[in-house]
């Protein structure tokens, strides 16, 4: 039996780590950029390989080591945070590939801990709709938003500056951890008493296992970052491979398993497009929009950056309140409906700078155009954030349920990887000229936009079927 008070810890601690994140997240491009002086390619390159990388290691954390201990995990990733923001804040190159290699560890390190934490609390009547993860969503990116404040102001502060407050802030989170962190009140079944409970001895080893782990880790990264083209391309073609590992699965297996592996298949392609769109939005195309054309109006990049965690913060709250009443009504909003809204929405964001490009006859965007095309992004995240981790739990039998949600990290991670590409072809033009450039990403950003429409409006199609396939519960059916 495992108790939903064990998910109080992990969003606690998860919101703090957010919001030291998030500077790194939404400042990583601009200062590899303006503060380096180093190519669009190069910032989009390392950036895909970081949140790639870190993501496909998280899932091997999962696979052999969720029994190292959480506590041990959070410390021990935020060493790495604060070694990272130490290199970040030296301002050099090869200072900046050691602490985003860092930073990338540690990233593995605490998300791995925190979603074994989380998906082990999860009540069972709940696994389809994720609501538990969708109240930590909320949570996380509340931090998210004031930290995207604060790094608005990087201009006036400084990069550098800005990395030194995020190490203290680690250091803060290192000195909680180690001193003040309790774990949830024991009682036997419940996750954290089960991980932080054991002798001086076993957790000693734990954090000597963790610390080897994290210099493996972060040897790695910092060797893809040196190759950041051919890992992007690698980790793409993983993708490739893992979808044509699906659909073998589907060929293998018959009836009422075919059906489920099929759905969770389709349902993971959807996640994919949106995850990359995600990557976009947040940190990589919209920035370069947002940096080179767009009429700012005093705001900084990192201020419309943050318009995101914000509307999650806010909105989400919302669909949080409404989804619960929802489902004490035994109306269930499903896996296969979220990811309906999510890439509706996320299209219609992608849309709206195209519009506007096309209004102001291809001269700079007026900033609330990409405001709102944010806001728009950041409500279809609220939706479609946890689908795959739901449809994992969902659509896999016993022997495949580790294997679904190893890929569900490989597609939230992948995307960063296939962002960078998409984001390099994006800014593939050598012109000056404001019309030229302007048409030049209104094209591309629409060719995205209609992906995610044309995802959205097969997924209505197949609305039914992946809802009758895949044993959700349809959205307005009542017990």
């Amino acid at each position: 039996m495992i108790s939903r008070k064990s998910t109080a810890a992990p969003i606690i601690a998860m919101a703090g780590y957010l919001s030291i994140q998030i500077f790194l997240i939404i400042n990583m491009v601009l200062y590899a950029v303006h503060g380096l002086g180093q190519s669009w390619a190069f910032a989009n390159g390392v950036y895909g390989v970081i949140w790639s990388v870190n993501t496909i290691i998280a899932v091997v954390i999962i696979k052999f080591a969720d029994k190292w201990g959480y506590k041990e995990s959070c410390v021990i990733a935020m060493v790495c945070q604060i070694l990272a923001f130490f290199f970040l804040s030296i301002g050099s190159v090869p200072a900046f590939l050691v602490g985003s290699s860092l930073f990338g560890t540690g990233a593995s390190l605490f998300v791995s801990q925190n979603y074994v934490v989380l998906s082990n609390t999860m009540k069972k009547e709940y696994s389809g709709r994720n609501n538990v993860f969708l109240i930590s969503y909320v949570a996380m990116n509340g931090a998210a938003f004031f930290a995207g404040i604060i790094s608005g102001y990087a201009n006036i502060i400084g990069y550098t500056n800005i990395f030194r407050i995020s190490m203290v802030l680690s250091i803060i989170m290192f000195i909680f951890l180690i001193t003040f962190y309790q774990k949830t009140k024991s009682e036997k079944g419940n996750i954290c008493y089960d991980l932080d409970c054991r002798t001086r001895k076993v957790k000693a080893m734990s954090y000597l296992f963790l610390s080897g782990v994290a210099f493996i880790a972060f040897a790695i990264l910092l060797i893809c970052c040196f190759f950041y083209n051919v890992v992007n391309l690698l980790v793409i073609l993983s993708i490739v491979a893992t979808f044509i590992y699906l659909i073998v699965l589907i060929f293998i297996h018959k009836g009422r398993e075919r059906k489920k592996i099929f759905v969770f298949t389709w349902i993971s392609l959807i996640s994919i497009i949106f995850w990359t769109g995600y990557n976009l939005y947040s940190a990589t195309a919209f920035t370069t929009v947002l940096d080179t054309a767009t009429n700012l109006h005093n705001f900084a990049v990192q201020d419309v950056l943050s318009v995101e965690p914000l509307v999650i913060m806010t909105l989400g709250t919302l669909v949080v309140i409404t989804l619960f009443r929802l489902e004490k009504k035994h109306i269930h909003v499903n896996a296969a409906m979220r990811s309906i809204i999510g890439l509706l929405f996320l299209s219609l964001g992608f849309f709206l700078p195209v519009i506007g490009f096309h209004t102001n006859h291809f001269s700079n965007l007026n900033v609330v155009w990409m405001i709102i095309a944010i806001a728009f992004c950041g409500f279809g995240e609220i939706f479609i954030g946890s689908v795959c981790n739901a449809i994992a739990g969902d659509c896999a039998t016993k022997k495949l349920e580790g294997i679904f949600i190893a890929i569900g990290f490989i597609v939230l991670g992948g995307s960063g990887s296939i962002s960078a590409v998409f984001s390099n072809w994006m800014e593939n033009t050598s012109a000056t000229n404001t019309l030229i450039m302007t048409h030049h990403y209104s094209y591309t950003l629409g060719v995205f936009a209609l992906i995610a429409l044309i995802g959205a409006l097969i997924s209505i199609i197949t609305y039914k079927i992946s809802t009758k396939w895949g044993e959700f519960i349809p959205f307005s059916q009542k017990k």
